[in-house]
């Protein structure tokens, strides 16, 4: 087996074990993971890369010509040595075929990106038996972590932050690791000059409500609600919430209801599922809806696409409202027809 877990992610990170192969980087996380993603293939391209011996391909430019991967990764470049890295992102089930043979052997490293996946999923399975594979989960980060990287942050800076302002901070961020990152750049930049952070500062800056607007969102589209949808989408623009943010809380609430609907299948009933997996009760009637109406197959194309979508707004970000919302209300329109 070569599914990694916990501090073994860290340690393969700075220093893989393989030089070759395939690495599947995959979680609900989608800046974790092209953070992750990014920082592997720093470390097998080494201190002086050649720009041509990276190469980065999306998922939608592959996915009908397949063996462009293969050769790919298995063919060096014309003008540089050194060892070759493919990038390829945004994967989605369809690419476990041609994954398992680059398994088996290739000459180059591969890092797969993809968003949330399950145990019976094909990427997983296929990274996990093989020798020359490795599968790294992303998951949102702990409280610990935020906690250092607030600390961290603000240190360097020289910005002293109050201590009810980091404990705030702590409970808005988490969902992705890029939107963290940009929030606290943005709080950065607003205390260069007082060297101060208050809990009114990030109040005011990054929004006290957007746990709640971020749910209201998520369930809207779960539940297939498209007026309401679009009310809190609107609302959400207009106090400037940032939209990876919104799109990676929607991500993670469908990674979530695969893990409830997996629970479900297994002979659970859906009130149940949700209060095992602490739904707020305020939510329990909306969420235990969603998992009768949405199956396994379903949540994971809707994640797939939602990751599809973070990744192709980073590409564009002059585009990222219009993508966000026409890949959250076609999924809302799905869930409106289940």
């Amino acid at each position: 087996m070569t599914a990694l877990k916990g501090r073994v992610i860290d340690a393969f990170v700075d220093r893989p074990d393989i030089k070759t192969g395939v690495v599947l980087v995959y979680g609900p996380d989608a800046g974790k993971v092209s953070e992750t993603a990014d920082k592997l293939a720093a470390h097998f391209l080494g201190a002086s890369p050649h720009p041509m011996n990276l190469v980065n391909l999306h998922f939608t430019k592959i996915e009908a010509d397949p063996g462009r991967l293969i050769a790919e990764a298995n063919s060096g470049s014309l003008f540089a040595s050194g060892p070759r890295v493919v990038i390829v992102r945004g994967a989605t089930n369809a690419l476990a075929p041609t994954l398992e043979a680059l398994a088996e052997g290739a000459a180059s490293i591969v890092i797969v990106e993809a968003g949330p996946l399950s145990p019976s999923d094909a990427l997983r399975k296929v990274a996990e038996k093989s020798s020359l594979a490795r599968a790294l989960p992303c998951y949102a980060d702990d409280e610990r972590w935020l906690g250092e990287l607030i600390r961290t942050t603000f240190a360097n800076a020289g910005i002293q932050i109050d201590a009810d302002a980091a404990r705030t901070l702590r409970e808005i961020l988490g969902n992705d690791r890029a939107v963290s990152r940009s929030e606290l750049d943005k709080l950065t930049l607003y205390a260069l000059d007082t060297k101060r952070l208050s809990d009114a500062d990030v109040l005011a800056l990054c929004g006290d409500n957007a746990a709640l607007t971020f749910e209201e969102i998520a369930d809207s589209v779960g539940a297939g609600h498209g007026q309401n949808f679009d009310d809190a989408f609107s609302r959400a623009l207009a106090a400037g919430t940032d939209v990876s943010a919104i799109l990676s809380a929607v991500l993670s609430h469908f990674a979530a209801l695969r893990t409830m609907r997996a629970e479900f299948d297994a002979g659970g009933a859906a009130g149940e599922v949700a209060k095992l997996n602490r739904v707020h009760f305020s939510r329990a009637r909306a969420v235990e809806s969603q998992i009768r109406s949405w199956s396994d197959a379903s949540l994971a194309r809707g994640a797939a696409r939602l990751y599809e979508a973070i990744a192709m707004t980073r590409k564009q970000p002059e585009l990222d409202v219009a993508i966000a919302r026409q890949t959250l209300l076609s999924l809302t329109v799905a869930a409106a027809r289940m």
